[in-house]
């Protein structure tokens, strides 16, 4: 074969690859994937954290070889794409619906998602477990704690009442004229009444979500023991493509559900510059992700894979 039939060769191999890591099988992204040291030390700790990185840089790459890694190793690994999550990401851009509203929706599916990838991770460990009705009933409380509706709106007492009567009434007199005279009058009177009555009450308004993160927080940790790994990593890809106005709230949930969890690290990948994690408030108080105390933001993909990014 010639040197340029080789070159061409090479050149149809290269046009070939897959431009993004999410077109690749898991299988392929884990044999092609080389360490740009310490990249892969930074990412495999324990730790919370935050991983920033301009399109093209390997996030999903990374975040995938994380997860098989962690499986080999006696984790579980959960990977969320957040651009698949939800049967309709174009209510959270919604413009006429409120925030609240798109933001509880975005939560709530979010939560669904993690609860499926937790459903899977019990049903393959379900025949290993020392007790598999402790994972039922775990799965069933994680469900419960993320579907509780709450109806607001007037409430309306309706009474309704029924009365029945009747009345019978009868006279009869008698009278003779003659030797014996005798006289006989009979009166009878018969009254029958009937109540029944009953009440009912209904409820007219909107369905809203209603979470306890409390509850949600104690489910997920009951489940977390009973499924006996070391360790769960919810990695956390294309957090970026989230409506940046519904990004802390988001990161709140993470706050408040998911990082008491000692034996569950979190790892988010995103773009800095489209990343918004927390929404300052009064008096210090904040809703989302402090970086730097609540996650650690100090993996920035550039730095390894960019060439000449910092002169």
């Amino acid at each position: 074969m010639s040197e340029d039939e080789n070159l061409k060769n090479l050149h149809k191999a290269l046009l070939n690859f897959n431009k993004r890591a999410e077109r690749a099988s898991s299988e392929i992204l884990v044999s092609n994937f080389v360490d740009s040291e310490p990249l892969f030390d930074l990412l495999s700790t324990p730790n919370n954290q935050v991983i920033y990185g301009r399109r093209g840089t390997g996030k999903t790459h990374a975040l995938k070889y994380l997860a098989e890694s962690v499986e080999r190793s006696g984790d579980h690994a959960v990977y969320l794409d957040l651009r698949s999550v939800g049967s309709n990401s174009s209510i959270y851009n919604d413009g006429t619906r409120s925030l609240t509203d798109r933001a509880a929706t975005l939560i709530v599916d979010v939560l669904n998602a993690v609860y499926d990838e937790l459903y899977n991770i019990a049903v393959r460990a379900i025949d290993n477990a020392p007790d598999p009705h402790q994972l039922t009933l775990r799965l069933d409380d994680l469900s419960s704690a993320i579907s509780t509706i709450r109806i607001t709106g007037p409430i309306e007492h309706e009474v309704q009442t029924e009365e029945t009567a009747s009345q019978d009434t009868g006279i009869s007199a008698k009278a003779s004229i003659g030797s014996t005279p005798s006289a006989e009058a009979n009166v009878s009177l018969k009254t029958t009444s009937t109540d029944h009555g009953s009440v009912r009450v209904k409820r007219s308004g909107a369905e809203t979500i209603r979470l306890d993160f409390a509850n949600i927080t104690a489910a997920i940790r009951g489940l977390v023991e009973v499924l006996a790994a070391p360790r769960i990593w919810l990695l956390i890809d294309e957090w970026s493509e989230i409506p940046i106005d519904l990004q802390p709230y988001l990161a709140d949930l993470i706050r408040r559900t998911i990082l008491p969890i000692n034996s569950l690290t979190v790892k988010i990948a995103s773009i800095e510059h489209r990343s918004e994690f927390i929404l300052l408030q009064e008096r210090g108080q904040y809703v989302g992700l402090e970086l730097g105390a609540d996650v650690s933001a100090d993996l920035n993909l550039d730095d390894f894979l960019v060439f000449d990014n910092n002169q």
